[in-house]
């Protein structure tokens, strides 16, 4: 992402004391790290292009592995970015910017899959607040989880498709589905197999970065 074209300024390499990755929380948040939050909000881009540096390559990950595209990855990753450097003003700077990150990761993904499908039996087409109550987070995961699912779906062959379909929807036995098929019990077996690890990869993906995004 070109951070000068997004913020009309050249940013200069400094160094902002930024903790690790994998070490950050939101209770341990050094003077040096606030003093960057601090400065990124008040448009800083500077300041942004050390926390960009920082939390790229895992929002570029994260995004790799739920929807197996990286030219799809590169694109919302700089998104999520966009949309961080747009709202800083309203950022918490008492806190590790990590949560934030990958709330945007999440909810821009999920408008993305969200347009893709043109799924508005599933989201409404509000904006998604930063702030938001118990019960609507409830909701919103339970929906990014079913969008998820829909995607899955769609990324399997037509066989391994119909295959879970029977399986998880209409609660089929191997021996009906492979009658039905008109395949091998093996077949099914495999079939069904390769699904749920797919499902259960990108579940597993989602539900860590909830997390992260809930810490």
């Amino acid at each position: 992402m070109d951070i000068s074209k997004m913020t009309g300024k050249t940013p200069v390499a400094q160094n902002y004391g930024v903790p690790n990755a994998a070490s950050t929380t939101n209770e341990c948040v050094t003077k040096e790290y606030a003093a960057l939050l601090c400065r990124f909000k008040e448009g800083d881009v500077e300041a942004f292009q050390v926390i960009y540096e920082k939390w790229r390559k895992p929002v570029f990950l994260f995004l790799k592995k739920m929807l197996a595209s990286e030219e799809d990855a590169h694109d919302i990753t700089q998104d999520v970015f966009s949309a961080l450097w747009e709202m800083r003003e309203k950022i918490d700077t008492s806190k590790d910017i990590k949560a934030l990150i990958f709330l945007l990761a999440r909810r821009t993904t999920t408008s993305y899959l969200r347009k893709l499908r043109s799924h508005d039996q599933y989201l409404s087409e509000q904006e998604y607040e930063v702030e938001y109550s118990k019960d609507s987070e409830d909701v919103m995961i339970e929906k990014e989880i079913e969008l998820l699912m829909l995607y899955t779906l769609e990324r399997m062959s037509e066989t391994q498709r119909r295959v879970f379909e029977m399986s998880f929807y209409k609660g089929m036995s191997n021996a009906e589905i492979a009658e039905a098929l008109q395949i091998s019990n093996g077949s099914v077996r495999v079939h069904l197999h390769e699904a749920r690890k797919l499902i259960k990869n990108i579940i597993l993906t989602l539900c860590t970065v909830i997390l992260f995004s809930l810490l």
